[in-house]
């Protein structure tokens, strides 16, 4: 039992992490980090478990084996990218980690305690949530996460283990899980997430699955008739309702989705590489307003940094060759620990396809907690599998010595990444007597930190400050791993300033492309033009802007109204 209270503190931590990170001092980070920071201290208390589970047997589990096959894939195609995003070899290191931890500690062990503890997370976050609404004059609900989309996402990941108590004969139990699931519930409708309600709403109908298969075969033809087409139109009442309710977010994703179509289209076997969409996804929706520039996408067009679908940005980033190896693995994985369903087993499986679902409409794997909760959902589902399949003494050996290099390694990284951080935290809030004092301090830190968003920072940061020719070549670099319509108005600008308007009039247009609606691109057309003398050209642009259709009321948006209304009155 002191073996297990182990474990499950250290479950606590890592949920800690994972959730609470991004709030613990004061700052909020991105989740990028979050994962880095979670992977590293899963890893870290894996491996002693590692170590002892290898010297003891040299014999692994089907589950174990297809975990580590697609492990090893997942780092294949790291190293083959050009982008290398270090996140994702920090959800590797989750998987792993987690895994691996959980089967030392709780294999052959009673599991409700990690049952309890997940449900009790969501209960805790959902009512940390439902406070958000109450305490928010704007009643926005997104708990300890970034968006309403993370909330929504740990809301369905833990639903089925408050499902888990339904069963317990004891009145008590069955109270806390009908309060629990009841929290987690009310708190996802008042997020306003769409994808939540619906993954909640289908995770609940495969989890009383089985009931409701009993009732239908035994009620009359007729009766069965009419309950079908009572559930057919209540999904397509429901899914016209949802869309009409944020009909300009969906059709955003219908683009999205459309342009993220053509990324595949372009490199279907082995994808662009990890890291790929922020890298290249603005170009392409660049090059669909090219092809249609009187669509009505137009006004919806905006910075996209996920594609809104796991199994599009897995096919951006594998390939079908990559997504189609890891699929196998998967299905042979699921075939293996469903030879024998438990009631434990269908409450994992439950939450396994509230991931899949709500990844159908949203990005859950942006978020540690998602990683962990898939990590854990695959012990369960595995947790009475034999081990049947030999692997010779020096490959295991290998594969721990290699493994701990990489936590030696992953250590030394985080503890740098984040250090860097708590400084670029700084330098974008602290006040400075010079700006000679700031960019010193930024230069500094470039030079050992090279992470796009802050690359994108000091970018901005330069042009500000007037160092135009720096400021160019950061933001160059910094376009190779994240490009956006804002990246390329600066760039515009740091052109337009040093009176190179040729590439200054690309990266407007190449603004524009991106979004077409936005306002600051053509008020750069027109001074571009109005400096080279081509008064017809920087006329038309003005014009374009006093008659173009506003998206967002802004007081930049008013600005260059007002400034393309003076320069006409001054060109009459």
């Amino acid at each position: 039992m002191n073996k297990q209270y182990v474990g499950f503190s250290a479950m606590i931590l890592l949920i800690i992490v994972a959730v609470c990170f991004r709030n613990l001092f004061g700052w909020a980070t991105e989740q990028g980090i979050i994962i880095r920071l979670t992977g590293t201290v899963a890893m870290t208390i894996s491996v002693i478990p590692l170590i002892l589970s290898l010297w003891k047997r040299t014999a692994f589990t089907k589950s174990e084996c297809c975990l580590v096959l697609a492990a090893g894939i997942i780092s294949l195609f790291y190293i083959l990218s050009p982008y290398r995003p270090p996140e994702i070899l920090y959800g590797v290191g989750i998987l792993l980690g987690i895994y691996t931890f959980l089967n030392y500690y709780f294999e052959g062990k009673d599991q409700r305690l990690l049952f309890l503890l997940f449900s009790l997370c969501g209960t805790f976050e959902s009512v940390y949530g439902l406070w958000q609404y109450n305490a928010s004059i704007f009643h926005v609900v997104r708990g300890h996460f970034d968006n309403q989309a993370g909330f929504a996402a740990m809301m369905v990941m833990v639903a089925p283990f408050a499902y888990y108590f339904f069963r317990y004969k004891r009145i008590l139990w069955k109270l806390y899980g009908i309060a629990s699931v009841t929290f987690i519930s009310t708190a996802v409708f008042l997020s306003g997430s769409r994808t939540g309600l619906v993954a909640m709403v289908a995770m609940t109908g495969i989890y009383l699955f089985d009931d409701i298969k009993k009732v239908f075969v035994s009620m009359p033809m007729y009766q069965r008739t009419i309950a079908s087409i009572v559930i057919v139109a209540g999904i397509i009442v429901g899914s016209g309702v949802l869309y009409h309710q944020k009909k300009g977010s969906a059709d955003g994703r219908l683009l999205i989705w459309h342009c993220s179509l053509d990324m595949i289209s372009d490199k279907p076997l082995f994808g662009h590489g990890l890291g790929a969409f922020a890298a290249e996804y603005m170009n392409y929706q660049a090059n669909f307003f090219d092809k249609n520039p009187d669509s009505h996408f137009a006004l919806l067009a905006d910075n996209v940094k996920q594609p809104f679908n796991e199994y599009l940005k897995g096919l951006i980033q594998f390939g079908i060759v990559g997504m189609a190896a890891i699929a196998v693995l998967a299905v042979l994985m699921l075939r293996s620990t469903l030879k024998r369903i438990t009631y434990e087993k269908r409450i994992a499986f439950t939450s396994l396809c509230g991931i899949a679902i709500f990844g159908l409409f949203s990005y859950p794997s942006y978020y540690a907690i998602t990683i962990l909760f898939i990590s854990f959902n695959l012990f369960i589902l595995s947790a009475d599998q034999p081990r049947t399949i030999r692997i010779p003494k020096f490959v295991v050996l290998l594969i721990g010595v290699g493994y701990i290099l990489l936590v030696c390694s992953g250590i030394v990284s985080t503890i740098s990444t984040i250090r860097h951080e708590i400084v670029w935290n700084k330098l974008k809030t602290e006040k400075y007597s010079t700006d000679s004092d700031l960019l010193a301090q930024y230069r500094n830190l470039y030079l050992k930190y090279s992470d796009p968003l802050f690359l994108y920072n000091y970018g901005a940061v330069l042009n500000n400050r007037s160092a135009y020719n720096q400021s160019r070549h950061i933001l160059s670099e910094c376009e190779k791993l994240l490009n956006d319509c804002d990246l390329q108005i600066i760039q515009a600008d740091n052109y337009f300033q040093f009176g190179d308007y040729i590439n200054s009039e690309r990266c407007a247009l190449w603004a524009l492309g991106m979004c077409p609606n936005r306002f600051v691109p053509l008020y750069q057309l027109m001074e571009i033009y109005d400096k080279q003398g081509q008064t017809e050209k920087a006329r038309n642009m003005a014009e374009t802007i006093i008659n173009k259709k506003i998206k967002v009321r802004s007081s930049t948006v008013l600005l260059v109204r007002q400034r393309a209304q003076n320069w006409l009155d001054s060109h009459k």
